[in-house]
């Protein structure tokens, strides 16, 4: 059960707390919500 406890910390600072460069310095889930709201746009892209 500990290591369960481990990770669900983790990615709960992954995704709620983390500052992520490529997604305007914005936590995973304000970017997602910034941006289904229409309060961010980003640039198209192509491979």
């Amino acid at each position: 059960m500990e290591t369960y406890d481990v990770i669900n910390e983790y990615m709960i600072y992954y995704n709620e707390r983390r500052r992520h460069g490529n997604i305007k310095y914005m936590a995973p889930n304000k970017f997602y919500d910034a941006f289904m709201s229409n309060g961010v746009k980003i640039k198209e892209f192509s491979a």
